[in-house]
């Protein structure tokens, strides 16, 4: 199976002769509109947080939280199964092939998710809030659906086109939970109905963009086993984030109280802002080194690492205030009735702050093994992370709350950084 990259993605790696062209290709090229799209999807995504934060009661805030990390887990079990081979094979496709791509995966996460809502319908009458674990179960499910759209788009190189419907999906979300915070009839219930909605619109209109396809049953039987095959070691890499994703959220919530996990909220969405760029830098690389290492073997490092320095360029003013004065960012962003609360664990800021510096060179040498096609070593990366939360993290999660989560989160991902590098020094 072919995995070349075509030479529409190429132009996004490719040098510009001249200053001047550099600039141009920078500003109007797939790597700028990339990061519009990231910084969309973040927006949207911060300030629906927010606002559930400083509206919601504290125990609310913790159930927003545990089904947001649900849902992130869910997306990491459907993105190397559905969306990483719709990412290489439709990039090294032409458009036609890459919409029956795209109608067989969106096919196959409707499949699942009609599975996933009946989960949550259970789910939600055992615990006692039906609405808000439904509506969080049909959102997941949207969310997957557009996800899947969007990246028939991303691999043709269409980011532009892309921004569209992903400014319907998280622009659309903050917007319409900004107008049941200000005429106060937000909830839990609707948060989820807002997310769903406007997903469910920007389904719509990606999947025109891509291009409609119809397949049988019998071909979309044949794209589940070549998805299978080409993601499965990814798949079982992400299968240890069982313990990296939700399981540091309910050890918190079970030893110290919704309350303490909504001051993990609160803290963790302050450095989310940075996931467009970690996100945009990450989808770069892996095109850029696979199309590099076909050109020279030791090529591929070098775009890896000019790639990896803009991303590290653009987070630095982030990074820096929460790592200096972050008192006065937590009192800024949250400003009210809250703010002494959270602004009182400016010491755990920094050390999330610290951590999340540790997750970004993980997830960009992640990026640079999935370009060189060692799915394998990938794997390896992730149960080091997973040895490191069972072992180190989650004691210290149970033991400090926060303050453990944020030291033993950073600790766990560094196991997983220092694997990476011991892969990437034996494939020099």
């Amino acid at each position: 199976m072919s995995t070349a990259v075509p030479a529409l993605a190429v132009e996004a790696v490719e040098d510009r002769p001249g200053v001047l062209g550099r600039v141009v290709a920078l500003c109007m090229g797939p790597t700028a509109w990339s990061l519009v799209d990231q910084a969309v999807v973040s927006l949207g995504n911060f300030v629906t947080t927010i606002l559930v934060v400083r509206s919601l009661l504290p125990r609310e805030c913790g159930l927003f939280g545990i089904l947001l990390d649900v849902t992130l887990f869910l997306n990491s079990i459907h993105a190397p199964l559905l969306t990483y081979p719709l990412s290489v094979r439709g990039a090294a496709t032409d458009r036609a092939t890459t919409a029956r791509l795209t109608f067989a995966s969106l096919a196959l996460t409707l499949l699942a998710g009609l599975l996933l809502i009946a989960t949550g319908c259970v789910a939600g009458w055992i615990t006692g809030s039906p609405a808000p674990v439904i509506w969080a179960s049909v959102s997941a499910v949207m969310w997957q659906l557009q996800e899947v759209a969007r990246r028939g788009l991303i691999a043709r190189m269409r980011v532009r086109t892309a921004v569209a419907g992903d400014s319907v999906s998280f622009l659309g979300q903050a917007f319409f939970v900004g107008l049941l915070f200000h005429f106060g009839g937000l909830s839990l219930s609707r948060v989820f109905m807002a997310m769903s909605l406007t997903s469910a619109a920007a389904v719509s209109l990606q999947v025109i963009q891509v291009g409609w396809a119809v397949l049988s049953v019998k071909e979309i039987g044949a794209s589940a086993k070549e998805f299978w095959q080409m993601g499965r070691w990814l798949l079982a890499g992400n299968l240890t984030g069982l313990i990296c994703i939700p399981a540091f959220a309910w050890v918190l919530v079970y030893f110290h109280g919704l309350e303490e996990g909504a001051i993990n909220l609160a803290l963790l969405s302050l450095l989310k802002i940075s996931h467009p760029v970690m996100s945009a830098v990450s989808n770069l690389i892996i095109p850029a080194v696979a199309h590099a290492r076909a050109k020279a073997k030791g090529e591929a490092f070098a775009v890896f690492v000019k790639q990896a320095a803009v991303g590290a360029a653009l987070l630095t003013p982030l990074f820096v205030p929460l790592l200096i004065v972050p008192s006065l960012v937590l009192k800024t962003v949250y400003a009210g009735g809250n703010a002494r609360m959270y602004s009182a664990y400016s010491g755990t800021m920094q050390a999330m702050a610290l951590s999340y510096v540790l997750i970004y060179l993980a997830n960009m040498t992640t990026a640079y093994l999935t370009g060189l096609q060692k799915t394998r070593d990938v794997f390896v990366g992730h149960v080091a992370n997973t040895a490191g939360s069972m072992l180190i993290g989650l004691p210290m999660v149970a033991l400090w709350g926060v303050t453990g989560a944020a030291w033993g989160g950073g600790i766990a991902v560094a196991a997983r950084l220092a694997a990476n590098a011991i892969s990437i020094r034996r494939s020099a």
